[in-house]
């Protein structure tokens, strides 16, 4: 899960940077290292950026390092996915109702073609004041 994060970031990070606060200069803007940790109740991002500045007399590159904390119980929606995905291994042909219950979280599934589409929502994880939301799916 870390790797596809940091290719989101790496994907969506530098259309975030306003070049218009570097008026009269050529910009590259250039990341320089993604770092990704997944933790109980949080998820922290450290972004490096190299910026390389030129203007008619000098040029001058600057690292600044961005750091982010996301307040999303991924960690544990995480674990919840890997718990789904290991009882459907051990019985293909069934779903564990029981166990998706007893989580913290409100889960549902609908079967789509040959998958079952699972939606872990944590209604104590919000993003702009709305529940987050993971989705996934399993190949039946």
């Amino acid at each position: 899960m870390n790797e596809e994060i940091v290719v989101y970031l790496r994907a969506t990070t530098i259309s975030c940077i306003d070049e218009s606060d570097y008026l009269n200069l050529e910009l590259e803007i250039s990341i320089k290292d993604i770092e990704i940790a997944i933790k109980d109740e949080k998820i922290e991002s450290n972004i490096r950026i190299d910026y390389a500045m030129k203007n008619e007399a000098t040029s001058q590159t600057i690292t600044n390092e961005h750091k982010t904390n996301l307040n999303i119980n991924l960690k544990s929606i995480q674990e919840t996915t890997n718990q789904i995905i290991l009882n459907h291994q051990q019985d293909p042909n069934s779903i564990d109702i029981t166990y998706l219950t007893s989580t913290p979280f409100k889960i549902s599934f609908v079967p789509y073609e040959n998958s079952i589409i699972y939606t872990i929502t944590d209604d104590n994880s919000k993003i702009n004041d709305i529940s987050y939301s993971f989705i996934f799916a399993i190949e039946k």
